[in-house]
């Protein structure tokens, strides 16, 4: 086997694999800037940034929908 053929053997077997549906990651400073947004103070989104990544969304959301009259 060639040099070529070796590396592209390689790159097949490392190529990462496609998220599944449900995974996903917030970033802190996704997750900061929206809280920010939605009024949060900072000792609230110090907080949020301790919870579980899985959980960002739902608090961003939670806080997001605090200032919505209804």
């Amino acid at each position: 086997m060639n040099i070529l053929e070796e590396l592209k053997s390689l790159q097949q077997q490392q190529q990462p694999t496609n998220p599944k549906t449900g995974d996903s990651y917030i970033s802190d400073a996704v997750t900061y800037s929206a809280l920010y947004r939605a009024g949060c103070e900072e000792s609230v989104i110090n907080d949020v940034l301790l919870e579980p990544v899985e959980k960002r969304g739902e608090w961003i959301a939670y806080f997001e929908n605090l200032g919505v009259k209804k």
